[in-house]
């Protein structure tokens, strides 16, 4: 019971949808519950929100609970071409039929979701239908259900839905829908659906033997084996009499729902094209022709469509501003204990260069904050030869650096010789002798005294 999936075919019509839920099993798959949905008067497909909120009333008060959908649509809503193309696959089938489709229909292309049946198995020659609805219906229909809470898996034609399941057999047949309006035909040949009619109210096999008249003779068709019938009220017509009718064997005549091979299909008479679009959609097939999915259109994208897409752009994004963290993370750390390890290993040497900025810090006021008379005291110093024969006995200096010399020599050369030493500094200006005389009566030493102003070296 927990976890069984399940889901709804919804075959829609003019002023009625037909429903069943139909739930996987063993050893077939089980309707659920049937009912026709018959929206308001003011609520019909032309006012898609309005038939949202009235279907979503109706599916919670018949106790549908499945979610995911595959919608059918009548015949009298679609249009359809058949062609005999010629041998050609993959993207040059594609273009062929492209082309043919722009030219088969009296709407603009961009006004339609276009599709086309065809055996992906199939070689040589064949024929091949193509039918296409208007977008504008298949965006109501579209709007209508994803507006009750629905996920819609494919569009397809009702009367094709019991081909998706591959129930059909390969020998050519006939396949009549019946509709509150009258019926639908379609012509299948090796499962390959080659004509979809929608037929006026009156006497169905006339209608049936005038098309089958029309249809050439080929390789893949001579003509039907077998009739299938499905909601089929025959309208005082049984199915046997219309295979009679139709010159074939009363026992060729099937009932298309009781061939699909579901469980409760006696609880869903009348309800057949929906439990085949069920079908279809639980087995996962691909239906012969999908307007959600066209191989020729662009896909309709749906706002869920949107939403996940852009969701799983806001997740991508996340993760990798998270990967690109962590990593970041991750290299910081690394270069941290690398950082610390180098540390480590130079704590030696940090502590001895340590020591010798301090060594060096406290030297260095010798030579950077020492005051400038200390120079001017050194130059006049290095005037006085090394040799004994002038000293001083008085040294003075000012604040504006001007300063004195007193002294006392063995002769007047020695004291001449230190004035040329200091005329030829660069950092002594404004020389004056005040006095050279001797120390003493008939002495040889001589008194000397001089001014000068240091003015520095550059």
């Amino acid at each position: 019971m927990f976890g069984a999936r399940k889901i709804l075919g919804l075959a829609f019509e003019d002023g009625a949808v037909q429903v069943a839920e139909l739930r996987d099993g063993r050893p077939l798959p089980e309707v659920t519950r049937a009912a026709r949905f018959v929206p308001p008067a003011d609520a019909g497909i032309g006012e898609p929100a309005r038939m949202a909120a009235a279907l979503r009333e109706f599916l919670d008060r018949e106790a549908f609970t499945a979610r995911r959908a595959v919608i059918g649509l009548p015949a009298s809503w679609l249009m359809s071409r058949e062609y005999s193309i010629p041998p050609a696959a993959g993207e040059a089938l594609v273009g062929i039929l492209r082309l043919r489709a722009e030219r088969a229909f009296s709407s603009p292309p961009s006004e339609l979701s276009v599709d086309f049946a065809d055996r992906v198995d199939a070689e040589g020659a064949r024929p091949v239908l193509i039918v296409a609805s208007l977008r504008s219906r298949l965006s109501q229909v579209l709007a209508a259900a994803e507006g009750a809470g629905l996920k819609v898996l494919s569009v397809t034609a009702s009367a094709l839905a019991p081909a998706a399941d591959g129930v059909l057999p390969d020998s050519p047949l006939v396949l009549l829908r019946g509709t509150p309006e009258g019926w639908e035909c379609a012509l299948f040949s090796r499962r390959q659906p080659r004509l979809l009619k929608s037929l006026a109210a009156g006497t169905v096999a006339e209608q049936v033997r005038r098309l089958l008249a029309l249809q050439p003779n080929d390789a893949w068709w001579s003509g039907p084996e077998a009739v299938w019938t499905i909601d089929w009220d025959g309208a005082g017509t049984g199915p046997a009499d219309l295979a009679r009718r139709l010159d074939l064997p009363e026992a060729s005549a099937v009932d298309a729902a009781a061939a699909l091979g579901v469980q409760g299909i006696d609880r869903a008479a009348g309800f057949g094209t929906a439990v085949a679009l069920a079908r279809a959609g639980l087995s996962q097939a691909d239906p012969p022709v999908d307007f959600l999915h066209t191989h020729l259109t662009p896909r309709v994208k749906t706002g869920s469509t949107r939403t996940i897409a852009w969701a799983a752009i806001l997740c991508a994004t996340a993760l990798l501003a998270v990967l690109a963290f962590v990593l970041d993370w991750r290299a910081e750390a690394r270069q941290v204990a690398e950082s610390r390890r180098w540390l480590e290993e130079m704590k030696d040497d940090i502590a001895a260069a340590e020591r010798l900025i301090d060594r060096t810090a406290s030297a260095r006021g010798w030579y950077d904050r020492r005051p400038p008379f200390l120079e001017a005291l050194r130059e006049v110093t290095l005037t006085f030869p090394e040799r004994g024969t002038v000293w001083a006995t008085s040294v003075g200096i000012k604040e504006n650096m001007e300063g004195s010399v007193i002294g006392m020599a063995a002769d007047e050369r020695s004291v001449l010789d230190v004035l040329d030493r200091l005329k030829g500094s660069e950092a002594m200006t404004d020389l004056q002798f005040r006095y050279l005389r001797e120390a003493q009566a008939g002495g040889r030493d001589v008194a000397f005294s001089l001014n000068y102003t240091y003015t520095g070296t550059e």
